[in-house]
């Protein structure tokens, strides 16, 4: 007999109902490559519902089962992550850079090679949810990419260089429009048709799409997008860009079939473009946040030098596993505090990530001091940012004052561990030259701290 159950996506939202009499067991697993991880797991009861968590992008596989004799499974592929950081791209892009081969006053030029690699994996990860919009737009393109192709290809022959801005700009706005009216093509209502829109910053991006001669409109929901291209250019395409290197008095290009032949006056100019990258993110890259709980005497004094122990009456008092927390740096997610210490079992319940949320890893401070003999219930746990976090956390910042905050798994996964704690936590955050910008025992687990800034 099959399983009666509703599984709903809205927004980015993903839910499962159970709409029968008896409980539903479901497992979220994780699919990679080589291997498969459980990250949620648990029991919907009679007409209940279960809101399902994706910390990460990836294939997620969603089993049900009656604890019997009846299992069923769907795929949710969850690429939210990747999705907002094409849109972000798209919009420096193609807002920042709308000129054929003309970057100077852009900054993040180099950055198109990335944003093709989002744009291409974004819509490989989804095959096919996208492939019937996006055959739809590249189909009508095809004339235009050609054209800005051989603009590139005769540059080359000129100058021995070829630009391929232009050409990348309208291939990654394609498959931002594909992305963007499929999705909301699948809005269940005028909510989240509107929160779709905002998502993709349509209304900015479109105008920007347009200044490329590219002009859409909105498809009728039984038909794909149609792309129209304008005539009308305000400059034209296929200007000759000498991107460095020196020519001779005049430059005779060998005539093409049905052309005159064309001479160019000398031209020698350097185009160079810097990228000056915000300040909070290069505060941010390479951070370390460690996090740290010191139960005896023998172990504070045990600490290396450079580690002052910001609060020592907190020393001591914690035996528990209510201790793993996900640190966040103005909501976004940086990584993992394992500061459980009760020998609790490497079994359950799991994050995201696939650490036990009640699980005790026995991760004592040796690793900032090998030679001590360490309590067995102190613990040192340690994250390094990265640059694409740092990035993520900029996006949301409007300076280089972060709010840090751990939040309990035990609580955000409503886990059967103990209480969660408060105010046992040692943080200490240091940056890529070893400076420490933050040490302190932070009140309701949450500290405001200046990245940019050293701490006296």
């Amino acid at each position: 007999m099959a399983l009666n159950y509703t599984y709903l996506k809205y927004k980015e939202e993903h839910s499962i109902t159970n709409n029968g009499a008896t409980f539903i067991n479901y497992e979220v697993t994780k699919v990679n490559c080589d291997s498969q991880v459980t990250v949620q797991r648990g029991t919907i009861a009679s007409t209940k519902t279960v809101t399902l968590s994706f910390k990460t992008d990836g294939d997620f596989q969603v089993t049900l089962s009656n604890g019997v004799d009846v299992n069923q499974s769907f795929q949710i592929l969850y690429y939210n992550y990747l999705l907002n950081s094409l849109v972000t791209s798209a919009e420096s892009l193609i807002c920042g850079c709308s000129t054929c081969g003309d970057c100077q006053e852009c900054n993040e030029c180099q950055s198109y090679l990335s944003a093709f690699m989002k744009a291409y994996s974004f819509n490989l990860l989804n095959e096919p949810k996208y492939s019937d919009y996006l055959t739809s737009l590249m189909v009508d393109a095809k004339c235009e990419i050609n054209e800005t192709v051989l603009c590139s290809i005769m540059n080359e022959r000129v100058y021995g260089t070829a630009t391929t801005k232009d050409a990348l700009l309208k291939i990654i706005a394609n498959h931002y429009l594909a992305f963007y009216y499929k999705d909301l093509r699948l809005a269940t209502d005028s909510e989240e048709s509107t929160y779709i829109q905002e998502k993709y910053k349509f209304s900015k991006i479109s105008k920007c799409i347009k200044k490329l001669g590219l002009f859409f409109e909105d498809p009728t929901p039984s038909l794909p997008v149609t792309l129209v291209y304008s005539e009308v250019k305000e400059t034209a395409c296929c200007e000759f860009v000498n991107n460095g290197g020196t020519l001779p008095t005049t430059t005779t290009l060998p005539p093409l079939p049905g052309t005159t032949t064309t001479t160019l006056p000398t031209t020698s100019t350097t185009s160079t473009t810097t990228t000056t990258l915000p300040p909070v993110v290069q505060c941010l890259d390479g951070m370390v946040i460690e996090t740290l709980y010191i139960h005896s005497s023998a172990d504070l004094l045990a600490l290396p030098l450079n580690y002052i122990h910001p609060c020592p009456e907190l020393v001591g008092g914690h035996q528990c596993n209510g201790s793993l927390s996900e640190i966040l740096g103005n909501g976004i997610f940086l990584g993992e505090s394992k500061l459980n210490n009760d020998d609790g079992a490497l079994s359950g319940d799991m994050t995201p990530l696939g650490t036990f949320i009640c699980g005790d890893y026995n991760n004592t401070p040796s690793v900032i001091n090998p030679n001590h003999a360490w309590d067995s219930y102190s613990r040192y746990s340690r994250i390094q940012i990265d640059a694409a976090q740092a990035l993520d956390v900029a996006q949301v910042s409007g300076g280089t004052l972060i709010d840090f905050s751990l939040a309990y798994a035990a609580n955000t996964y409503q886990s059967a561990c103990a209480s969660a704690h408060t105010s046992v936590t040692w943080v200490r955050i240091t940056n890529l030259q070893g400076e420490v910008v933050y040490n302190g025992c932070p009140v309701g687990n949450f500290a405001q701290v200046d990245v940019c800034n050293p701490a006296n």
